[in-house]
């Protein structure tokens, strides 16, 4: 394949000016949440804290502004009536299976292998193997992403319906937003959004039509949150031009950190500043060092308690209580109660179960620090902590005492951190806020060009039977890792195949395969680090029929390949002679790509015309035009 590339200036698409509604879906790791707004409100968004349908107390209802990633099925029961949320005991039994952690799993392939072989990835990997067998086990965490959010999304929906009434909503179209890691890799991108418009487009009433369906990343919307409030956007002494954000993202699970600089107030629009980080140091093994301290210190074995007993000290006593309010505090104590005694512990005994994740979720924030002084010259102005860890008094109080003077530390109070993620998706959408993002790969075509010793190596060298001489695999990077897209620049590439025969093209489709690589200063050469990530199948035009067939007794069109027609297309292609003088083929198309939100997307024409083109990933294939990277949203003007 022959390319040269080139680019156009794009065109932004109008907004939409019919009623809608926003919902706001914060996926994580071990809790999740909804926000919701609409067009006629934009400024109030507002966070679901009425959870039904999920297994709890007996009213069947819990308020509390997020709810456990977590569901259980019945083996000997249909998926449809699986148990979720609250009080879903630990552990497995020969009727029941729990799955937690199951979207660490949409992205297992990138996963570090120390986060592959930790215990909670470990066991939920284990379990879908045993279930869906090993071949099948992340498809079967996207079946069980798609469980919960279908249930996540029923729920919070009944709780909209509640309060505004079902008329409110009716036929009124619907845009969704869904959150992501920073970190998640395209095809992390691709499957969670998959499994979200599985769950959601099945149940859409009352709603008229399903709009959009959109990712952001989790530091990303929870910097809207914390930054786009009357409170600071009216206050020109808080928020300047230039100001850089630090976002430690710290959840249940994992904590992300990352910075933005502020590159406009009116509108906001932030840049990241530097590329983030993130790391399995959340909350939850802040949970784990408090339960395996109880296990020795409780006058009744840890093991003998009944299940509802552990679940009062876990959730009632630790999470809710002692978990949220504990920084070092002189002669402060502490106290568990169990079967009608009380345990009093000091901070002696509180302190060391917070220090392993929290010294975890500190070194990623002092690193970006040190990129972002080494790279700006500066420090940043304020470190925002949000997620569930991010409202602990003791890891705002440690970076406190670590910055006196230098940073200030931002922590609101009540449940905003928590809820500030959800919240700020559903911001993002209702006022397409612009942040310019930086790519985190290299993506383009590989084609085969002209041996260059001055970068290939002779293990690099094929012998083409085209032209009959020595070539070399060379890379074409269309997007570059640290690139900031600020604007909708089309890239424009030209790629050519070559046939000798019309076998070659019989089936109809020609693949493009798209490669990436996460090197820094990738060149030409297509190194151990450049991997293939999808390809686009492209149909020939003009080469298929319609016919009718009937399967499972049901008679309808399809589309099968007729011999004739590729024949005359084959023979209709200009021709390349070889120094042999040997007859080829040449098919020439354009491949136009263009940044659209957090996606590239990619067209690929003949002869000017816009050919029907399909997607195909590992073990998936889908309509779908586009890849799911860190790229700027156009804003809509």
């Amino acid at each position: 394949m022959a390319t040269a590339s080139g680019s156009t200036n794009g065109m932004a698409q109008s907004i939409q000016t019919e009623p809608y509604v926003i919902i706001a879906i914060d996926f994580g790791t071990t809790y999740s949440g909804v926000s919701w707004t609409w067009s006629g409100d934009l400024d109030s968004v507002q966070p679901i804290r009425r959870w039904t349908d999920a297994l709890n107390g007996s009213d069947g209802t819990y308020t509390q502004p997020k709810i456990p990633t977590k569901i259980r099925y019945r083996r000997d029961r249909p998926t449809s009536e699986a148990l979720w949320g609250w009080n879903l005991n630990d552990g497995d039994d020969e009727n029941e299976i729990t799955f937690e952690w199951f979207k660490l799993i949409l992205n297992y392939e990138a996963l570090d292998e120390r986060v592959k072989v930790s215990p909670r990835v470990k066991s939920t990997f284990e379990k879908l193997e045993t279930i869906y067998n090993r071949d099948n086990a992340i498809p079967g965490a996207v079946q069980i992403t798609t469980d919960y959010l279908r249930l996540l999304w029923k729920s919070a929906v009944q709780a909209m319906v509640a309060k505004e009434g079902r008329q409110f909503f009716h036929d009124l179209p619907c845009k969704v937003v869904l959150t992501k890691p920073a970190i998640w890799s395209p095809q992390a991108c691709f499957r969670t959004r998959n499994a979200a418009k599985r769950a959601i487009s099945r149940n859409l009433e009352p709603f008229g039509r399903l709009l959009a369906l959109e990712l952001v990343s989790e530091p990303e919307a929870a910097a809207l949150a914390v930054l786009n409030t009357p409170v600071i956007t009216q206050r020109p002494d808080i928020i300047e031009f230039g100001d850089i954000y630090l976002v430690a993202d710290c959840g249940g699970g994992t904590v992300d950190v990352i910075s933005y600089i502020v590159r406009s107030l009116d509108p906001l629009r932030l840049e990241e500043c530097v590329e983030g980080t993130g790391d399995l140091c959340g909350s939850i093994f802040i949970d784990d060092e408090f339960e395996v301290f109880m296990s020795s210190r409780t006058h009744i074995p840890w093991e003998s308690l009944e299940p509802w007993e552990r679940q009062d000290i876990m959730l009632t006593q630790w999470e809710l209580g002692i978990k949220q309010r504990f920084s070092p505090r002189p002669h402060q104590t502490w106290q568990v109660r169990l079967r009608g005694r009380r345990q009093i512990y000091n901070d002696n005994h509180i302190e060391p179960l917070f220090q392993p994740a929290c010294g975890k979720a500190r070194g990623l924030i002092e690193q970006q620090v040190g990129r972002i002084s080494a790279k700006m010259g500066r420090m940043p102005k304020a470190i925002l902590l949000v997620g569930g860890m991010g409202s602990s008094e003791y890891l705002s109080f440690q970076l406190r005492q670590q910055y006196l003077g230098e940073i200030e530390i931002r922590q609101s109070n009540d449940d905003q951190p928590w809820t500030a993620v959800c919240r700020g998706a559903a911001m993002a959408i209702a006022l397409q806020m612009n942040i310019g993002r930086i790519s985190r790969c290299n993506y383009g075509f590989c084609y085969t060009g002209t041996f260059n010793p001055r970068i290939h190596t002779m293990d690099d060298a094929i012998w083409d039977n085209v032209t009959k001489q020595q070539l070399a695999p060379v890379m074409e990077w269309i997007v570059r890792r640290g690139d900031v897209v600020r604007h909708l620049l089309p890239v424009m590439t030209e790629c050519t195949e070559i046939y000798r025969y019309p076998d070659q093209i019989s089936s109809g489709i020609f693949r493009i395969p798209i490669w990436e690589s996460p090197r820094e200063g990738a060149d030409e050469r297509k190194d151990q680090y450049v991997r293939e990530l999808c390809a686009i199948d492209c149909f020939l035009p003009g080469v298929f029929r319609t016919t009718s067939t009937t399967h499972n007794g049901i008679e309808g069109p399809h589309l099968e390949v007729d011999p004739q027609a590729v024949l005359r297309f084959f023979t209709s292609l200009p021709q390349f002679i070889n120094r042999k003088n040997e007859v080829y083929r040449q098919l020439d198309v354009d491949i136009i790509m263009s940044p659209r939100g957090q996606d590239l997307h990619f067209d690929v024409c003949f002869k000017g015309l816009s050919l029907k083109t399909e997607f195909r990933w590992p073990g998936n294939r889908g309509q779908r035009q586009d890849i799911p990277v860190e790229l700027e949203p156009v804003r809509l003007d």
